[in-house]
Order: C-alpha cells, then structure tokens, then sequence
C-alpha cells in the first residue's frame, strides 16, 4: 500500500525565519528543511502530492494547468537534488481550505486517508487526516520529522539512519537524540 506526503511550502520548506535571513528568499527553498523532507519521504517510500500555492505559479509565471505545474516542480526538485517521487498536484480549482483541497485529491483518487500525512503550517483539521504542521518560523525541523516516523513506523530507528543519511545538520546530537 503506497504512502503520501501532502505537502506545503511556505513555512514548511521556506520558513519565516530562512526569508528573514535570506535576502529575497521569498521564492527560494531553505537547503535544510528540503534536506529533512527529501530524507523522510525516501526512507518511509512516501509519494510526494503538492498542496500549495506554489502549484498555481512559480515567482510570477502562472501555470496553465495541473500537468505544466507537475511538471515543473518534478523538474525543480529534481535539480535541486531531491530523489522524492512527485506524483501530483492537487487542483486548480479546489475552493475554501488547503486541507479540503488535499482531501478532495485523496477520495478522488481513492486513496486510503490512514496512508496519508499532510504537511502544512496552516491546518484547519476539518478533515479525517493526519497533520504534520511544522511552526511557522522555524519551517520543517527534526521533530516534525519525528512525527512523521512515528505516524507510519513507529519502531522505525530513523534518527540512527538520518545521522548516516546527513553529514550536515543545525542541530547538534544531544538535541536530536533526545528525540528518538
């Protein structure tokens, strides 16, 4: 049974606090959050669905449709390194919330809502999904990260494997191992 990530951006890969310390960083992706979220939606095998207002443009060229959006994020993530699948984006035309937008994709394509993590900074919770939402000025962190693992595996020794995945990281290892 396959796994999803429904995933945001801003606050999530490109958090208040990388813009603030990043000169016009507002279309930019913060190299560590993406590295965190390259790392976990390999190691669970997760397929990756947009979710986000990125879908609809990328600084001010606007897509045309769904499939040129696809397209070019499998592209930019790719070329930013990334191994994730990226195997959608969600609607054009969902209206209201983000999360009714990523549930509207989830029955339409009928899949499983317990296989399902959305990752979003902004979560209404009106919807029977489970959320990862990351602070909005840090952006994704380890503990996010942790809560996804422990949502799909939760014997899963992760922070062990992320230690041989990361040569880099901001936090140090007693921060981290107090995490697992």
């Amino acid at each position: 049974m396959s796994r999803y990530i429904i995933l945001d951006i801003d606050e999530v890969l490109n958090s208040v606090h990388f813009r603030m310390m990043t000169p016009r960083a507002d279309d930019l992706i913060d190299p560590h959050a993406l590295n965190l979220f390259n790392y976990v939606a390999n190691a669970l095998n997760c397929k990756v669905i947009l979710n986000s207002t990125w879908r609809l443009h990328y600084k001010e060229y606007f897509f045309k449709d769904e499939t040129e959006s696809l397209i070019f994020y499998q592209k930019f993530f790719q070329e930013l390194g990334c191994s994730f699948e990226l195997v959608a984006v969600t609607s054009f035309d969902a209206q209201g919330t983000m999360d009714k937008g990523a549930y509207h994709y989830i029955i339409q394509h009928d899949i499983n809502p317990s296989q399902v993590i959305v990752l979003d900074d902004s979560i209404h919770g009106d919807y029977p999904l489970h959320y990862v939402a990351p602070d909005a000025f840090c952006g994704l962190t380890v503990h996010d990260i942790a809560d996804i693992f422990h949502y799909f595996e939760p014997n899963h020794d992760w922070l062990r494997t992320y230690h041989a995945y990361t040569p880099y990281m901001r936090m140090g290892t007693s921060e981290l191992d107090s995490l697992a």
